[in-house]
């Protein structure tokens, strides 16, 4: 385990490779680390500038220290560009390039483990698209007009796919899904997973880290940092089919070395949040990452539609959680505020005339009552008594964990990104929204199993 701090703190960062075009990888990446507070130093032979920023030579023609290199050269380059960082004590050395094992060239991945070997640097890659730390660094070849960064959040991203962290950091901008970081361990010939993980399990500004894998470089070590960290942790763990295994090992040259049901059963008993696909990696780490477990498996669903609570009851059996059996006590005071029409069963619907005031008040009497576990509120906005303004009385409501579900067009996706502003986990359908309910009951019960296991 070495030290990952000059990996992420990083204030003088050479580009070894910068080009004046913005079409190739030295370009878009020293373009990208100009938009951060950081001291640059483009490396190339070929220019004496480029763009008003002089221009070195080589690593050992800069006169300061270096904290990270970033080398954007062919893959037959990089050992000779990786021996000048060991000799000049850069920390960290970020490997972009591809050509590596991933299409059979073992033998010089095997020469960059050669390089850094005893020395103080540390590679990460190669054939990574490197890291991303919002109002920090950024080291990938992405435009930011292509593909849009998250804002500061609290989801660590760590990833062996390049495409699969650049369609998620873009789709999550979209939705003002932050991130505390994102790392592309490509390759791993030196950084992996496992020091990546136990770097964030103490990371104040991390809640919940999600990982895409194709393979584990080293699954016993993986699962004891598991074991020890208290926060929760999702996995993609791709190549699950035979054929996906394949397709895996030439991607990154990772050989998936356990069957689905193996990795399913192992995830289970650690405690480690299984996803089928990127769609579950982000919404399992919004709901783990925004809210308490869930201690129990009543749900009381709050809607304004007959329909879609009917939808949500249909879902809760197949999710293993139940109705909540509303005491006569609480449908009392639910009766006192609703309407006439509303219904003060679970589902508890108040109907299309609602209020905001209606919401608030019935929302209020749901979490005061002790037969429910979690409330699921499906919350939609097309009726006119309702604004998105109603979500501010979701902040800070700690009595119990509550999912939203509002689904819509312009206005709702508007409020979608609200929710994530403020921290709240919402769905855009009903199916996500129960699903996340239910990674919140499993956590739940891993740590319930956990305080009561005699080891702990």
């Amino acid at each position: 385990m070495g030290n990952m701090e000059g990996l992420f703190d990083a204030r003088r960062v050479a580009i070894i490779g910068t080009s004046r075009d913005r079409g190739k990888a030295g370009g878009m990446i020293f373009e990208n680390l100009k938009r951060y507070d950081l001291e640059l130093f483009p490396v190339n032979p070929k220019f004496e500038k480029i763009r008003d920023r002089r221009c070195y030579p080589s690593l050992k023609d800069i006169e300061s220290d270096v904290d990270l290199a970033v080398i954007c050269l062919p893959a037959q380059m990089v050992p000779g560009a990786l021996e000048e960082c060991v000799k000049k004590r850069v920390k960290h050395a970020v490997v972009i390039a591809g050509g590596f094992s991933e299409i059979g060239n073992k033998g010089l991945e095997e020469k960059l483990k050669e390089i850094i070997k005893g020395s103080e640097t540390r590679l990460l890659g190669p054939n990574t698209l490197g890291i991303y730390i919002p109002e920090v660094i950024d080291t990938t070849f992405l435009s930011v007009e292509r593909c849009k960064r998250p804002g500061k959040g609290s989801i660590a991203l760590i990833t062996q796919s390049g495409a699969t962290a650049t369609v998620l950091m873009d789709s999550c901008s979209l939705y003002n899904i932050g991130f505390s970081a994102f790392i592309g361990i490509g390759n791993r010939a030196d950084i992996n997973e496992n020091e990546l993980s136990d770097y964030f399990s103490n990371d104040k500004e991390t809640k919940a880290i999600a990982l895409y894998l194709e393979s584990f470089a080293d699954a016993k070590e993986f699962l004891k940092i598991v074991d020890r960290m208290d926060k929760p942790i999702i996995v993609l763990k791709a190549g699950r089919s035979k054929e996906g295994s394949r397709a895996a090992l030439s991607h990154t040259g990772s050989l998936a070395e356990s069957s689905d049901k193996v990795v399913e059963g192992v995830f289970k008993q650690h405690g480690i949040v299984k996803a089928l696909d990127e769609v579950e990696l982000i919404d399992y780490a919004k709901a783990l990452a925004y809210s308490e477990p869930l201690y129990g498996d009543r749900i009381a669903i709050l809607t304004s539609a007959g329909g879609p609570g009917i939808i949500a009851t249909d879902y809760l059996q197949e999710y293993g959680l139940c109705l909540a059996k509303l005491k006569e006590e609480t449908k009392k005071r639910l009766k006192e505020i609703a309407l006439p029409s509303a219904s003060i069963e679970n589902p508890v619907d108040l109907t299309a005339s609602l209020t905001n005031e209606d919401w608030k008040s019935a929302l209020n009497i749901l979490l005061k009552a002790e037969e429910a576990d979690a409330i699921l509120a499906l919350t939609f906005f097309q009726p006119l008594g309702v604004d998105g303004t109603l979500i501010e009385t979701l902040k800070g409501k700690a009595q119990k964990p509550i999912v939203s579900v509002s689904i819509g067009s312009e206005y709702t996706f508007n409020v979608l990104k609200k929710y994530e502003e403020l921290k709240l986990p919402a769905y855009p359908s009903i199916e996500r929204g129960l699903k996340a309910l239910y990674i919140l009951a499993e956590r739940g019960k891993f740590l319930r199993k956990k305080l009561n296991s005699p080891n702990e």
